[in-house]
């Protein structure tokens, strides 16, 4: 089949004259024009992403239904400029400068941004368009596309998220262990200066003007070594005594001295739920939490405000859990403590659990107070999350495993036994010879017949050479050769009937897994004096 066409001249005369061209391959050019324009929109209107077509102008002549999905407007909408007003709008400045840098230089157009929908939905989008250009080499208008890359970008911020939030553990971690073992060898230093200054303050008469120096030296040595207890705290070497707790009781026992502790003006609302769960925790730690978060929460403030206490049960899920590494989705008890203080930004509060990190002014704190409390919280194997924004406050909230064990009383614990005063030997066990010495001379004034040693080996050794059994073996933890706890083992077979009394500069495994020491075990923190070994002797041998 052919196509012509004729066009007929009408003469003088009634002549006519026709004029006939063949015009097949130009009809065969325009069908198959047509169908590839069909075949086009055929595919471009069943894409799985945008397809789009502009003039040279910018302005679009063509978007399919991806398109128009994606941008939330109809098809009538979108031509023109209509476009732009489906970018986010702290997107259209740059989109725009980047098209026309394009446009104007020929090049490629690529870009990612951001569609907002009119209902409120937000989409991240890969934007890409080439253009087009007539037999004359200018452009004549784009054809690109766009795909949706939402889920791409949100698993690379989460991803983003979860590396800073790993790198801020891994920091967090080694400062942890520097400042345990900074702690643990300062608690060594400390042990033989806090006994000779007791010794030294002893021999003054209250009138004596000597007596201030050696009371001074007391102090600064009591006070160091209170640092180094927050030191051990941070880095999660303290050593817990746990026990099934109630916290609200333990926050309505401790809210009355929070009330005299601080200023005035400031004012305390509690919040608690009605059901009362108990939680796996060392009641001292949880009221050091309460104490440094309040005087945190006062120093907020410094023209008066509100502290919100509030406790509760929550269930922490399986993304939440995911977020945040570490925690296993179940059942959790809230402790959350408010204030309406002047809050914190971005970069500060990326840093307010490291250790002597401060806002306050030089001299106004040692910048432990928040790195005790993180270190509290995940010894205890909970989580602690803040909110705060420049000036709305700030919030913190603790999260606790509930306990599956009996509630215990918090409080009324019962005194220890009078100690007797007898003479009774004990073996003393300690490498650092100036804490050995100054230990051997705390049980001795005692009234305590003392056996040196310096490791396990030679302990032993003391031990089958002795007749009649040690009634003590006080010995540190961590030792060259042997640990304390399995020297221990060893002196128990021969000797069943001694006791033991554990001290350290910090907890070991050996005798406290995770650093909570188990029921039944005594122990003693360096340094102490020589009315903190009589108590705890009192304690364990009566």
């Amino acid at each position: 089949r052919r196509y012509w066409t004729v066009d007929a001249v009408r003469l003088v005369d009634d002549t006519i004259v026709a004029f006939c061209g063949d015009i097949t391959e130009r009809k065969q050019n325009a069908d198959l024009l047509r169908q590839n324009e069909t075949l086009f929109r055929t595919l471009a209107e069943s894409a799985p992403v945008g397809i789009f077509k502009t003039d040279a102008n910018g302005e679009c002549v063509y978007a399919n239904h991806k398109w128009c999905e994606l941008a939330g407007m109809p098809p009538d909408r979108a031509l023109g400029r209509g476009w732009e007003k489906a970018l986010f709008p702290d997107d259209r400045e740059r989109v725009a400068n980047e098209w026309y840098e394009a446009a104007t230089g020929g090049t490629e157009f690529n870009s990612e941004y951001r569609f907002a929908t009119t209902d409120g939905k937000v989409s991240w989008l890969s934007g890409r368009a080439a253009p087009l250009r007539g037999k004359d080499g200018q452009i004549t208008g784009y054809v690109g596309t766009i795909a949706d890359i939402t889920t791409r970008v949100e698993s690379e911020k989460e991803r983003t998220e979860l590396e800073s939030m790993l790198r801020q553990s891994q920091k967090m971690e080694s400062i942890g262990r520097l400042a345990g073992g900074v702690a643990h060898d300062f608690n060594n230093l400390l042990s033989p200066i806090v006994y000779y200054a007791e010794s030294l303050l002893n021999q003054f008469q209250a009138d004596d003007p000597n007596r201030h120096g050696a009371d001074q030296i007391l102090e600064a040595a009591t006070r160091a070594a209170a640092l180094t207890k927050q030191l051990l705290a941070f880095g999660r070497k303290q050593i817990l005594e746990v026990k099934p707790i109630v916290l609200t009781d333990v926050v309505d026992h401790l809210l009355p001295m929070l009330r005299r502790l601080l200023r005035e003006d400031i004012e305390f609302v509690q919040h608690h739920d009605h059901l009362s769960p108990t939680i796996e925790a060392d009641v001292v730690q949880i009221e050091q939490i309460l104490i440094n978060l309040a005087i945190n929460a006062q120093d907020a403030m410094p023209d008066g405000g509100t502290i919100t206490l509030h406790t509760g049960s929550v269930e922490l899920t399986e993304h939440y859990c995911k977020e945040h590494p570490g925690l296993q989705p179940g059942s959790f008890v809230l402790l959350a403590v408010s204030d309406t203080g002047h809050g914190m930004d971005s970069p500060t509060m990326e840093h307010i659990f490291e250790p002597f990190f401060t806002t306050k002014k030089r001299g106004d704190g040692t910048g432990l107070g928040l790195a005790t409390v993180h270190g509290i919280v995940r010894q205890h194997g909970g989580h602690i999350d803040v909110e705060s924004q420049p000036g709305a406050g700030t919030t913190f909230k603790i999260y606790m495993r509930e306990s599956t064990r009996s509630r215990r009383i918090t409080s009324n614990t019962p005194a220890a036994p009078q100690y007797d005063g007898q003479q009774r030997p004990v073996l003393l066990v300690e490498d650092d010879d100036v804490v050995r010495s100054s230990t051997r001379l705390m049980l001795e004034r005692l009234g305590h017949q003392v056996v040196e040693a310096t490791d396990g080996p030679a302990a032993m050794k003391e031990a089958q050479l002795r007749t009649e059994p040690f009634c003590l073996l006080l010995t540190d933890v961590v030792l060259p050769t042997l640990k304390g706890p399995d020297l221990y083992r060893q002196i128990a077979e021969q000797m069943p009937e001694t006791l033991v009394l554990y001290m350290s500069g910090y907890a070991e495994e050996a005798i406290a897994r995770h650093g909570i020491i188990e029921d039944g075990v005594n122990f003693i923190q360096k340094p102490f004096t020589r009315k903190d070994l009589k108590s705890k002797l009192q304690q364990v041998l009566g």
